[in-house]
């Protein structure tokens, strides 16, 4: 039997010109067409082919929100999955059965005749962890250090209180706001992590989101290049962490595996900015 994912890719959405008196002049979402030999510069609902000729990788890579199950078509993207399908969750095998509409996923998938099908299904959540404080009016909590806009239609928005523990999916704006897309509790056993894109690292720890945290005790800061996809693990402490362990992802989308890749995610007014891949 095989169940289908869909996945709500590559708004056709440019980000608008700043206007006097916008209040965040960075705001605009969209999927970007990010190719690595033009800068860049790729902007609306396009996809990603790396230059060469591609030989010896193949599949799509594709980062995004779910957005429904069942025979819905969502911006012509439709990723078959069978139903025995291992699906990475909180580093923990799962199946299909615990995948949820609002959960940002990353999928390998690869073509059967007009069909996609996935090879493999990562759930990213950006941040797990004890609810800091929240502000019931903006809408705005802070997890580990992380700001977290709320949805306003998740019921866990109206109950979470600080000491709470959350688990956020969602996509990062450019200035590192995490625009939550599904609020849950995690199950027992999970520990807090913050996961996100490196913006800076020295002696002092890594900045992740604006914030920083501490390296673990041993890590030679030079061995973390900036820009790498990075998951901090730890024990809860003030606003941040007590670092364990890191685990340190892409630099590139799907490491080269793949050579093609649609990606969902938040621009700045330059088009510089891909969300989904923090």
């Amino acid at each position: 039997m095989i169940e289908r994912l869909f996945l709500g890719l590559l708004f056709a959405l440019v980000a608008a010109a700043p206007t006097a008196g916008d209040p965040d002049p960075g705001r605009g979402l969209g999927g970007t067409g990010h190719t690595m030999d033009d800068g860049g510069s790729g902007i609306g609902g396009t996809g990603y082919q790396p230059s060469g000729d591609g030989r010896g990788i193949g599949g799509t890579g594709i980062v995004g929100t779910i957005s429904a199950f069942g025979s819905i078509w969502v911006n012509g993207v439709e990723v078959d999955y069978p139903a025995d399908q291992t699906v990475s969750l909180y580093d923990r095998p799962a199946t299909g059965k615990d995948l949820r509409v609002g959960q940002v996923v990353s999928v390998e998938a690869e073509s059967h005749g007009d069909r996609l099908v996935a090879r493999s299904i990562e759930v990213r959540h950006a941040v797990v962890g004890p609810v800091e404080s929240v502000d019931a009016r903006r809408g705005i909590m802070n997890v580990l250090g992380q700001r977290v806009r709320m949805p306003a239609e998740d019921p866990l928005s109206k109950t979470l209180r600080p000491g709470h523990w959350v688990s956020v999916s969602g996509l990062r704006e450019p200035k590192g706001v995490i625009v939550a897309s599904l609020l849950e509790q995690p199950p027992r056993g999970v520990g807090a992590f913050v996961r996100g894109e490196v913006e800076r690292v020295d002696a002092r720890g890594v900045i992740i989101g604006g914030h920083r945290y501490r390296l673990p005790p041993g890590t030679d800061p030079s061995t973390i290049p900036g820009g790498v996809d990075l998951t901090v693990y730890g024990e809860p402490e003030g606003d941040g962490l007590t670092p364990t362990r890191l685990r340190e992802g892409w630099l590139l989308p799907f490491d080269g595996r793949v050579r093609n890749f649609l990606v969902e995610g938040f621009m700045d007014t330059r088009g510089r900015r891909i969300g989904a891949l923090s």
